[in-house]
């Protein structure tokens, strides 16, 4: 990860669809963005989600309830769910395994970016439509 770097490379070929990015609220051009359908794969076979991203997505609350708008999250508590989840279960019904794994493996490392630099995390869910 680099200081003002966007990494777009899981939303190329879907930027008329859904969007997620975390960003980093000291210096929002440092970014992560992705095609939803990412973490519909990452997330949609696990269980008993209780906080952090796996929470906010699942139950649309947080930055998933409040469209076009960054919305501070807790890094650590995003990282203890990231770090929770059964790669078993990712699903292949949109990308294959490996795909799902990068992408997850990219958002994990930003968040853990985030979160050992003491920033703050931003997320944000839109559409370029």
């Amino acid at each position: 990860m680099h200081i003002g770097e966007m990494n777009k490379k899981f939303f190329e070929g879907y930027e008329d669809y859904e969007y997620i990015i975390f960003k980093i609220k000291e210096d929002e051009k440092t970014s992560l963005i992705l095609w939803e359908g990412y973490i519909d794969s990452i997330l949609e076979n696990q269980k008993g989600w209780e906080s952090g991203l796996s929470f906010d997505w699942c139950e649309e609350t947080g930055p998933y309830e409040s469209k076009e708008e960054n919305i501070e999250v807790d890094a650590k508590t995003y990282l203890d769910d990231l770090e929770k989840l059964d790669s078993n279960l990712f699903s292949e019904r949109l990308f294959t395994k490996n795909e799902v794994f990068e992408a997850y493996n990219s958002i994990k490392e930003f968040v853990k970016y985030v979160k050992d630099n003491k920033y703050t995390l931003l997320v944000n869910v839109g559409t370029n439509n």
